[in-house]
Formats: structure tokens, C-alpha cells, sequence
């Protein structure tokens, strides 16, 4: 009998404090996603979460963790450099926005102790996604849909972002695809796919579409070397990268939302005309590592990069804000958290969805390159859900039958109870 995708979280014996954290993480979530720049809902939101929480706090046993030490290291040290930054008062705003988000996500990391639980934080953010994407239709022009960029209509300039809509969407499709197994329905998995991928287009967010391509390109390798073809892999491989390009590039309608986009990067890199975007990353680049080079220790203070350019913008790369901001120890700190991750993701090998895990760290190295991530509430969520993961005990597989013959299942150990491992 297969599992209710839309089934969220079930639980045997749920009081009252359990019922509230469940309801307090869904809004928390759908706040973050849908309407995040909605700041009375958001500070609401936050509000029930964190009260909630804190409460749950005195009723459940919690050893501290590595992402604790890491978010009260990394907050120290934002606070602290506004002794010594260029403005004192952006390094502390910027601490208290950090701050936010890092206890947001310590109280997920302490929440999402089991697989069922981290599933219910995985399908609220991809059903967060649907709304989103329903709330964008809403407001989207029916003669203009087509013709801009999906995120960037009319009435919602101020509200959203063409590349923040595309990273949500990306990591819907990675959660979407981690949440697959033997019991899950198939074309409801495939139909969400095609859903984020339909409007990840016409986000016309390069660097979204391009992750998005190498997870279609990575399953479709995966399968085929499972299947012992190897050595046609690679042929199918390039077919698909040239269809990818004409689809893109020939398609009309596709072309003038992102195909002239792909268009401009690809000049670029062969020394042509580029566009006016690209333009000012590459002077945002060079302006940033000039910066750093005046001050490579400790920066001009968290969050100061704007105010030392003259044209007022934010650096849009994590690596760089946080050189210039924090120098190289801060961003020693800030990265250490990953060295945290990928040691104990050595424990989580054996399990099936490690390596699309592993794919969601890499897209958020990679994300960081072209934005600020360190104080951004959807960023936060996935490295919650990443880190989650990656410390969730895991003791071994067994096998139990079922009316459909034998499911092969996980299991893991929590305060010593037995919990089977959530699916959909």
C-alpha cells in the first residue's frame, strides 16, 4: 500500500506541545517561502516558532551540537567586528539578521530528530512552493506571463526576486527528488518535477536553471551506470546538453526570457559583448577583492561591503561579503559548519538519498557564489534540513512484510526508542 504523499506527519500519543511545535513549523515555513517580505506575518510567525520552542525546550532532552557552537562562534565574532568596522551600526544589524535565522535553525536541527519529522519539514517547503507559485500566477498578468521574468511581474517588483523564486524552486525539485522510494507515487514525483521546472525556466535565473540541469544530466548518469551502461552514458550525455541549448536558444518564446541570457554568460567566456548584469557582478568582483586585500584579517566589519561602494549594492557573493565583512577568519567560521556537515555525512553513506543530500550541499556552495546567503531564511532552512540529516542516527536496515511482499526499511534509534524511516 503505497504512503499519502500529502499525509505530512503522523505521530502516535501527540499532546498539545506537539500538535503546537507541527503547526508553529508549517507557518514558520510557508511564512519563509511565500511570504517572506510580508514582515508582520514573518514577525508573527517567527514569534509563535520561537515561543513554542522554547517552551518544548524544558520537556525534551537535547545534547548541544556542532551547528549550536558554529551559529554562537559566528554571531560572536559578527557582533564583535563592529568594533572595528567601517559602520558599526550595519555590523550589528546584519548580526541581529544572522542571529534570526541561526536560531530558527537550531530549534528545526532540534525538532527534525527523526526521519518522519525531517520528511515533514521537506514536504511543507516543496508545498510552500505551490503556493508561491499560485500566489505569482495570481498577480501575474495574463498578457505579460510569458514575457517576463516569472518573479519579476507587475505589483510584486518589490516583493520578489527572479533568482530567489529559481533557487526555491531548485531545492524543491532536490527535496522532491529525496523523498522518492519504493512506496513513493511516481507520478506525482514526476509531475512535481515538470511543475518547477515549467516555471524555473521562466525565472530565467541562469545559475538556477544551470543546477537544475546538472541534476536532470547526474540522475540520468546515476541510472544508466546502474543499469551497467556505461559506456553509452556519455553520448546520451552530450545529446541532451545540445537539445538543452536549442531548446533554449531556438525556442522563441523560451529565448527572449532566458535563451538571450545563456546567450550573453556564453559571451562571457569566449570574450564577447556581455550583458549589463554580468558587468556589474564582474565590478562588484574586482571592488570586492580589492577590498580584502586592505584588510585580509578581519574585514571591515559584518555586513560593510555596501558601505564602502559607491554605488550602494551588496557584493551578490557569499565568499566575497564575507572576506570583505569578516576578513579571512570570518569566513573560516562561517565555512566551518561544512566541514562539520561532510564528517558526519560519512556516517550516512549506505543510505539512498546520500548523494542527492550531497548534490543540496553543493548547490548551496555553488548558490554562494552568486548571492549573500549567511543571513537569508531559505538558504538557513536547507542547511537545516542538510545538517538535520546528516546527524540523524542510523543504526541499520532490516526487512518486514507487508501484503505487497517484502519492503527493505530503515530504521533508527532516538532516546532509545525504534522509529521506522518516514517516506511518501
Amino acid at each position: 500500500m503505497k504512503t499519502n504523499y500529502f499525509v505530512f506527519y503522523k505521530s502516535n500519543n501527540r499532546n498539545i506541545l506537539d500538535i503546537l511545535t507541527s503547526i508553529s513549523v508549517f507557518f514558520l515555513i510557508l511564512g519563509f517561502v511565500v511570504f517572506l517580505h510580508e514582515r508582520i506575518f514573518i514577525i508573527a510567525v517567527q514569534a509563535f516558532f520561537l515561543i513554542v520552542m522554547t517552551i518544548r525546550l524544558f520537556f525534551v532532552k537535547f545534547k548541544v551540537n556542532s551547528f549550536q557552537t558554529w551559529s554562537f562562534l559566528f554571531f560572536v565574532f559578527s557582533i564583535s567586528s563592529s568594533i572595528w568596522a567601517n559602520t558599526s551600526s550595519v555590523a550589528v544589524t546584519t548580526s541581529i539578521s544572522f542571529l534570526q535565522v541561526a536560531a530558527v535553525g537550531n530549534f528545526l536541527v532540534l525538532f527534525a530528530d527523526n526521519e518522519t519529522k525531517l520528511n515533514y519539514i521537506k514536504k511543507i517547503f516543496i508545498f510552500s512552493t505551490l503556493i508561491l507559485i499560485v500566489r505569482l500566477l495570481a498577480t501575474s498578468p495574463i498578457d505579460t506571463f510569458l514575457s517576463m521574468r516569472f518573479g519579476a511581474i507587475s505589483g510584486t517588483e518589490d516583493l520578489f526576486n527572479p533568482n530567489e523564486v529559481g533557487r526555491i524552486l531548485v531545492f524543491s525539485s532536490l527535496l522532491t527528488i529525496s523523498l522518492i522510494n519504493k512506496r513513493s507515487h511516481l507520478s506525482l514525483v514526476i509531475c512535481l518535477l515538470s511543475v518547477f521546472a515549467f516555471f524555473l525556466i521562466f525565472t530565467g535565473s541562469r545559475s538556477s536553471i544551470l543546477i537544475y540541469l546538472l541534476m536532470i544530466l547526474w540522475l540520468i548518469s546515476k541510472v544508466l551506470v546502474k543499469k551497467k551502461l556505461i559506456l553509452i552514458s556519455l553520448p546520451i550525455i552530450v545529446l541532451l546538453i545540445f537539445s538543452f541549448y536549442f531548446f533554449f536558444t531556438k525556442i522563441p518564446i523560451v529565448y527572449s526570457v532566458i535563451g538571450n541570457r545563456i546567450e550573453s554568460f556564453m559571451g562571457l567566456l569566449s570574450g564577447d559583448t556581455v550583458d549589463s548584469s554580468t558587468i556589474s557582478r564582474l565590478n562588484l568582483l574586482k571592488n570586492g577583492i580589492l577590498f580584502f586585500a586592505e584588510k585580509p584579517l578581519l574585514g571591515y566589519g559584518i555586513g560593510n561591503y555596501i558601505e564602502l561602494v559607491s554605488i550602494g549594492l551588496y557584493s551578490h557573493n557569499n565568499y566575497l561579503e564575507l572576506l570583505v565583512g569578516g576578513g579571512g577568519v570570518g569566513l573560516i567560521i562561517y565555512y566551518s559548519l561544512y566541514l562539520s556537515l561532510f564528517s558526519h555525512m560519512k556516517k550516512q553513506r549506505k543510505m539512498t538519498d546520500y548523494s542527492i543530500v550531497l548534490f543540496l550541499i553543493f548547490s548551496l556552495l555553488y548558490f554562494d557564489l552568486i548571492s549573500v546567503s549567511y543571513y537569508s531564511e531559505i538558504s538557513s532552512l536547507i542547511l537545516t534540513i542538510v545538517y538535520a540529516y546528516a546527524i540523524m542516527p542510523r543504526d541499520f536496515v532490516y526487512i518486514r512484510y507487508t501484503n505487497s511482499g517484502l519492503i527493505r526499511s530503515n530504521v533508527m534509534y532516538v532516546n532509545n526508542n525504534q522509529i521506522n524511516g518516514g517516506s511518501i
